[in-house]
Parts: structure tokens; C-alpha cells; sequence
């Protein structure tokens, strides 16, 4: 089918089955994330990382970079 000069193409109509059909979105899964404290501690002679909203929560390390990845595999939210 030809068009005349300056008409708009004809679009088909939407199947009924899809008329009116309404998407659902699905909120992503969040990760709970906890305040870390990391400091010296003069009686361990280590870096501490605690996590003061789980009870007993906390890690050490030699260095405050070693000590933050052991207190994120010792909490319950990275355990799945």
C-alpha cells in the first residue's frame, strides 16, 4: 500500500491479549549494610574491626586492610 506525501504509517493494533497489560517491576533483593569501627587495640596489639549493631561481631588483622575483610566473612549478612 503506497502512502500519499506527508502521511503517517499506519500501525497495526496491539494484540487484545496485550491491550491494557500492565508490567510488574520486582524490587532487587538489598543487602543489609552495618557502620564498621576499625581501631588499634593496645591489648590485642592487632586492628579490630567491630560491627557494634551485631552482638560479638568483630574481627583482626595486622592492618586495618586486614582486618576489615575477616569481619565482613564473620557477619551474618554476608553468610546469605
Amino acid at each position: 500500500m503506497r502512502r500519499a506525501a506527508g502521511e503517517a504509517p499506519v500501525r497495526a493494533a496491539a494484540p487484545a491479549a496485550d491491550r491494557g497489560a500492565s508490567t510488574v517491576s520486582v524490587a532487587p533483593q538489598m543487602t543489609p549494610r552495618y557502620h564498621i569501627n576499625l581501631f588499634w587495640s593496645e591489648a590485642d596489639s592487632a586492628w579490630v574491626a567491630d560491627v557494634p549493631d551485631l552482638q560479638s561481631c568483630s574481627a583482626f588483622g595486622d592492618t586495618p586492610s586486614e582486618a576489615l575483610p575477616e569481619v565482613e566473612k564473620a557477619s551474618p549478612a554476608r553468610m546469605g
